[in-house]
């Protein structure tokens, strides 16, 4: 989405200030069409505004100069801009975080593809893909999905992790934009168990119950 700053100029002299140009470079910064520019002579103690529109092609950090040159003192005058192109969606999973038994074989996830906020939903599908999952494998389904809508991830052979602990990223991709998502698989070594699982207690008298903790896959800690 774009985004217009204004930039204002005042001639601080005693004399007219005659500006000759305004010159604007840098990746996505453009001076609007429709916008009336700084030009001709400003008098004393006047000033004009110059609207810069800041409209990213891609998401990351982009860096302009924007640069004023008159007949006065300081000239040419340069100003530094830096603008940040965000991605149009945003990714969510339920659930983000899991603990499944250890021996799992695969678990699955909602990844949702929602606009960021305060746009409407741009027409067009997110590529989904994970990065760092191995040697656990990604599969979405579907692989593409519109935004405003959610894809199906299966993450399976869980069984080959070196450890009980796996982080990686959902990432999505849409017109050159990124946006990705962290998920945590921990698996659990034990089970707990309890019994009874319920039991109906007079009052002032009190209940017992057997908890249990079964290993996992070999599991042995003591």
């Amino acid at each position: 989405s774009s985004n217009v700053q204004m930039l204002g100029l005042i001639n601080s002299q005693s004399v007219a200030l005659n500006i000759q140009s305004v010159m604007l470079s840098g990746t996505g910064y453009t001076l609007p069409s429709s916008a009336t520019p700084c030009s001709g002579s400003l008098a004393p103690g006047a000033g004009c505004v110059v609207a810069v529109q800041f409209d990213p092609t891609a998401t990351g950090s982009f860096a302009g100069t924007l640069t004023i040159t008159d007949d006065g003192p300081g000239s040419p005058r340069q100003i530094q801009l830096n603008g940040t192109g965000s991605p149009d969606f945003t990714l969510t999973a339920n659930p983000q975080q899991t603990t499944p038994l250890a021996g799992t074989s695969s678990i699955g996830y909602i990844v949702n593809v929602q606009p960021a906020a305060g746009i409407g939903a741009p027409s067009g599908n997110v590529g989904l893909s994970c990065t760092g999952a191995t040697p656990a494998t990604c599969s979405f389904s579907p692989a593409s999905a519109p935004i405003g809508s959610a894809s199906t991830l299966t993450l399976s052979n869980l069984a080959a992790l070196n450890g009980d602990s796996l982080t990686f990223d959902v990432v999505g991709t849409f017109n050159g934009q990124t946006a990705s998502l962290p998920v945590q698989v921990n698996l659990a070594d034990f089970s707990l168990s309890v019994s009874p699982a319920s039991a109906t207690v007079t009052a002032g008298q009190v209940a017992s119950y057997q908890l249990a903790v079964a290993p996992i896959n070999g599991f042995d800690y003591s």
